[in-house]
C-alpha cells in the first residue's frame, strides 16, 4: 500500500530506514521510486545524536526517579 501510495503521487515523498523485510530486496518497488530516501537504521546514529539521546533518557530517568541528573559533561 505504501509503494502504491508513492507510485500514485498520493504521498509525495517518503525517508525510510526500516522496511518490512529486512534487508530489503535490491528490486523493493519503495527503494526503486525516485522520491525515497533510504538509509540503514543506524544512518542517524553520529556521535552528537548518541550524545543527546543519552542526554534525554537520563534526564527522563532521573525525573522518573524523582532526582536532578548531574549536569557536569554538558
Amino acid at each position: 500500500a505504501f509503494a502504491r501510495a508513492l507510485s500514485s503521487g498520493d504521498i509525495a515523498g517518503a525517508a525510510v530506514d526500516v522496511f518490512q523485510h529486512e534487508p530489503p530486496s535490491r528490486n523493493d518497488p519503495i527503494l526503486a521510486n525516485p522520491h525515497v530516501i533510504a538509509t540503514p537504521h543506524i544512518g542517524g546514529a553520529s556521535d552528537d545524536v548518541i550524545t543527546m539521546q543519552s542526554r534525554i533518557a537520563a534526564g527522563k530517568l532521573s525525573e522518573w526517579l524523582g532526582r536532578t541528573p548531574h549536569r557536569d559533561h554538558q
